[in-house]
């Protein structure tokens, strides 16, 4: 997910804008409508509680091990903006466990058109298809 903050101000903004422009156009002598009340419109965010390994696991890309086939995957991901996008075409979802050592996270996408242009190290990389993780350590 990208930008949590930024898209909460853009849904607001635009959201504004369109009540704005809306409000802006009442007849002049027309006081009976109601002026609409701009609310803020967010996904309700999605939760997966990552188990604690207890099978050894490979970091091979492989999914195939005991652990992981014990894992249930997450829901499939859906756009920031939640219910004011389309649902996404493809699937994407992850499993996730964790032991003292380390965070375990596995992806599947469905993509069958892989492209990429970012040759430059530490480059703004959403622009291309990618996979990002934003962690909250608290």
């Amino acid at each position: 997910m990208k930008h949590a903050g930024a898209a909460r101000a853009a849904a607001c903004l635009l959201l504004a804008g369109f009540f704005g422009a809306g409000s802006a156009q009442l007849p002049a002598g027309d006081q009976t409508m109601p002026r609409p009340v701009l609310r803020e419109v967010m996904p309700q965010p999605r939760a997966y509680l990552a188990l604690r390994r207890t099978l050894p696991i490979a970091v091979d890309g492989r999914l195939d091990e005991a652990a992981w086939s014990r894992t249930a995957w997450s829901a499939d991901f859906t756009d920031i903006e939640g219910s004011i996008r389309p649902r996404p075409r493809l699937r994407t979802r992850v499993k996730m466990l964790w032991d003292d050592s380390a965070w375990y996270v596995a992806a599947e996408l469905e993509e069958p058109d892989l492209w990429a242009t970012i040759r430059e190290r530490d480059a703004v990389i959403f622009h291309d298809n990618d996979f990002e993780l934003f962690v909250d350590p608290s």
